[in-house]
């Protein structure tokens, strides 16, 4: 938002026409909010269809993804919509607990915030899921809006526990990857360090602004591996139990993995 508002004022302080400016620049925002908005509703559509293309023993095809991906956009878009502000509704409510809590401090005000606080991550999971759910049917499926997210609403009420389950572990894979991570890029950071001091020593401004390029780039590299990984992971999981549950067979991680340690006896 300071980004934002010091181009305003720049805008303001070097146009002839400031009124101008200012409109033709909000277009130019909206514009490519608009495509950014596109991109990843469609990017989303097509990682389901090519998980179920997948599942269901086929091979993944970019174009047919996409295609699948543009046509539920605006269900697709909806569903996330309709889930953002219902997340962002127990976010205000939880807010609102805080700000009195931090204003009259009683004990009563401590217990109602935590009791809230527990009421806003488990509408917040909750609602995460019935949007997952509810892409699904609305892609996959090819119901409706409003069918789509009655279905997924449905689907978790019956499955809630697996479903949660399911939540856990990518939450878990979630945190174990990013520490993973975080250490690699620690690791290559003392090379880098190295490398600016070295730069600065020699007063070598070439050296510089090559190491930084380089670790930059390593950088975003690496921010856009894990989130293609933790997205194409996240998305088959969900795609795989949404296909179990409407097939009537979802069964438990935790069993699988009892089943694989303990064979039962035939």
């Amino acid at each position: 938002m300071a980004a934002l508002a010091a181009t305003f004022r720049a805008i303001v302080d070097l146009s002839p026409s400031p009124m101008l400016a200012i409109g033709l620049f909000l277009v130019l925002l909206a514009l490519v909010a608009a495509v950014f908005v596109w991109v990843v509703t469609v990017s989303v559509g097509a990682l389901i269809a090519s998980a179920d293309r997948i599942r269901k023993g086929g091979e993944p095809d970019f174009g047919e993804g996409v295609k699948a991906g543009a046509a539920g956009f605006w269900r697709l878009l909806g569903i996330n919509l309709l889930a953002k502000f219902l997340t962002g509704a127990a976010i205000l409510f939880t807010g609102v607990n805080l700000f009195t809590l931090l204003t009259e401090g009683t004990i009563g005000d401590g217990f109602y915030y935590v009791f809230s606080f527990m009421v806003f991550l488990a509408i917040s999971v909750a609602v995460s899921i019935v949007a997952v759910f509810a892409s699904m049917y609305g892609l996959l499926g090819n119901e409706p809006f409003g069918r789509a997210v009655s279905r997924g609403y449905r689907l978790f009420v019956d499955h809630w526990l697996v479903s949660l389950e399911m939540a856990v572990l990518i939450l878990a894979v979630n945190l174990v990857i990013g520490l993973a991570s975080v250490l690699v890029l620690a690791v290559l950071a003392v090379p880098a360090i190295f490398l600016f001091m070295l730069a600065s020593v020699a007063q070598s401004t070439a050296l510089l602004v090559t190491v930084a390029t380089l670790f930059a780039a390593l950088l975003f590299a690496a921010i856009v591996i894990y989130g293609s990984f933790m997205t194409a992971f996240q998305i088959s999981g969900w795609t795989r139990l949404w296909s179990e549950m409407n097939e009537g067979k979802p069964r438990s991680k935790l069993q699988r993995v009892a089943d694989w340690l303990m064979p039962p006896k035939k």
